[in-house]
């Protein structure tokens, strides 16, 4: 099959989540075999065509333009190289796709990761600047998401979660709704016999506790929380070290508050972590944890952990709850405050199970999570989406 997909991010630089997430799909749609063309739209990325970890991807400047471009781009392709589906993440440049001739017999799979008023909510809500624009914004945002949504054939989410939230935001939207999870590499995140080992290359202390965060340093993570959380557990279990992995706009608060809890000289502060050596943390953590307070569509670095065979204490916010109830509703905190997660922290610590739970976690990844699983759940969608399209019958494995 022919796989146009359009996307947002620059794809040949540190890769975000929803980045992971386009590139994680098109390897593993390679790999079983179908020919996939990427079109990605970036706020910094230059006009080039080439080649990203075996993924052929043509990359342009995120402008209001995206829209036009993207259905100039697409008018002008061959008739012999119309691909069989699209699939798209990101509503703007989506919003351009034609709908006239054959373009009309090309069945469109929408990604919806989260919905787009809320992730442009999220990122004006840091400011403490009264922002007059921004209602307006999110409307508009919003009517642009409703053109794909109301286009698409299928419409897939991450998790039960984010279904909700696009339901809520578009009420009006009946489309066909799909649950395809975020995948892990299960190859490359995969637990080590000689955690210490790691942990000494990577200049962690060795003979503590170690917990584990890696975010971007922003309000929703609830870091803040961590860091009191970390001072309540610390002072019942003195030889817990904290590593926080990231950056973010509140670096320097979040330095700041570690000094005033006390607790700094035992909070490692990672900075940005490459992602060639981000398993090493996760294989070499004791305890993962996910303090987030708001948002969390789904929570690739919970299955990345999952995958390295570390438990995640994460809060029962967003999609937590889905991942790690299928590993032990144990390891959910009763809330996000730094009292739930000290209390977690705690639990945890009590338990007499740590092997059995570090091979369940590793369990679970591989058969819900790998990207293995997840392509085989993309191609049942594609199937359903071409069948409809067309009558069915034509679902092509080349």
């Amino acid at each position: 099959m022919r796989i146009l997909i359009i996307a947002e991010g620059d794809l040949g630089g540190a890769l975000s989540g929803t980045e992971r997430v386009v590139m994680g799909h098109a390897t593993e749609l390679i790999r079983r075999g179908h020919q996939v063309m990427v079109m990605a739209f970036g706020e910094d990325s230059p006009c080039t065509v080439g080649t990203i970890q075996g993924v052929p991807v043509r990359q342009y400047r995120m402008s209001f333009k995206a829209p036009w471009t993207t259905r100039r781009r697409l008018r002008r392709l061959p008739e012999g190289e119309m691909p069989d589906l699209l699939l798209a993440y990101q509503p703007f440049a989506a919003a351009g796709i034609p709908r006239s001739g054959s373009w009309r017999e090309v069945p469109l799979c929408y990604v919806a990761l989260a919905t787009w008023e809320d992730e442009y909510a999220v990122r004006q809500g840091a400011s403490r600047k009264p922002r007059p624009w921004v209602p307006i914004m999110m409307r508009l945002r919003g009517w642009i998401e409703e053109i794909s949504l109301r286009r698409a054939s299928r419409i897939l989410v991450l998790s039960r979660f984010t279904q909700s939230c696009v339901q809520a935001a578009h009420p009006k939207v009946d489309g066909a709704f799909r649950v395809v999870p975020g995948g892990v590499d299960a190859d490359r995140f995969r637990p080590v016999a000689e955690r210490m080992a790691v942990r000494r290359v990577l200049g962690l202390p060795e003979r503590n506790i170690l917990l584990l965060t890696v975010r971007n340093l922003e309000p929703r993570m609830g870091l803040e929380n961590l860091l009191r959380a970390y001072r309540l557990a610390r002072a019942k279990h003195p030889d817990l070290t904290l590593a926080i992995g990231g950056k973010g706009p509140l670096d320097r608060t979040l330095r700041a508050l570690a000094e005033e809890l006390g607790v700094a000289p035992h909070v490692h502060f990672l900075g940005y972590i490459p992602d060639d050596v981000l398993p090493r943390y996760y294989q070499t953590a004791d305890l993962f944890i996910l303090p987030t307070t708001a948002h969390e569509g789904f929570g690739l670095v919970t299955v990345e952990a999952l995958a390295c065979g570390t438990p995640v204490l994460g809060t029962p916010v967003g999609a937590t709850p889905e991942i790690l109830g299928e590993v032990d509703a144990a390891l959910l905190a009763y809330d996000a405050s730094p009292e739930a997660l000290a209390h977690g922290i705690d639990r945890w610590l009590a338990r007499h199970d740590q092997d059995a739970l570090r091979a369940r976690c590793r369990a679970v990844a591989e058969r819900r999570y790998s990207w293995v699983a997840v392509g085989q759940g993309l191609e049942q969608v594609f199937r359903e989406a071409v069948g409809k399209t067309r009558g069915g019958g034509e679902w092509k494995e080349r």
